[in-house]
């Protein structure tokens, strides 16, 4: 499970509703890491990442015994993930210049279709921004609800540790995650 959680697959659990109603608190993704090995990650791909909040003191226990059975409950999602786990919609990828404009997403100049955003929902509070070279620009589904990149910024394409790709919990909503919703 360890080396198969490291290389290929994890499962993941969704510990807030920043990306509802794409996914809810307490669905279980699977995400797998080899694509973005070979090749790029793209705009509207859902993509965990490793982020070191400032404002969030470290956590995880210290005795090993302990981190290891931790990181095993994580690696089949029984477990919350760590802190500094977070899932969201990549929006901006190098070389796109990302703003707001009157409640709507707008990439290089021209407003983004987001499908997977329920109604009503609106973007603001983005400063105007260029992805550079090994950066990713992300957000939240839940726009009101999110800490992304309009709180801390770009992220380091060396941070993301995979795409999610389908959701495996609760069943009664088992599905693929798509770039379009």
């Amino acid at each position: 499970a360890v080396v198969f959680k490291t290389f290929l697959v994890a499962a993941f659990y969704i510990p807030s509703g920043s990306m509802e109603s794409t996914l809810n608190v307490s669905d279980r993704v699977l995400v797998e890491k080899v694509s973005y090995r070979f090749g790029d990650v793209e705009n509207g791909d859902v993509i965990v990442f490793v982020h070191d909040d400032l404002a969030l003191p470290a956590n995880g226990p210290s005795n090993p015994v302990a981190r290891f059975f931790t990181g095993l409950g994580q690696a089949i999602g029984l477990v919350p993930p760590s802190d500094r786990d977070f899932i969201k919609r990549v929006v901006g990828v190098p070389g796109d210049n990302i703003t707001c404009e009157h409640g709507h997403l707008v990439r290089n100049g021209k407003q983004v279709a987001e499908p997977y955003l329920d109604p009503g929902v609106t973007t603001e509070g983005c400063k105007e921004t260029v992805v550079r070279a090994g950066q990713l620009y992300v957000m939240g589904d839940n726009r009101s609800n999110s800490q992304d990149s309009r709180a801390f910024g770009v992220i380091d394409r060396s941070d993301v540790v995979g795409r999610a790709f389908v959701r495996i919990w609760p069943f009664t909503h088992v599905g693929w995650l798509r770039r379009d919703r």
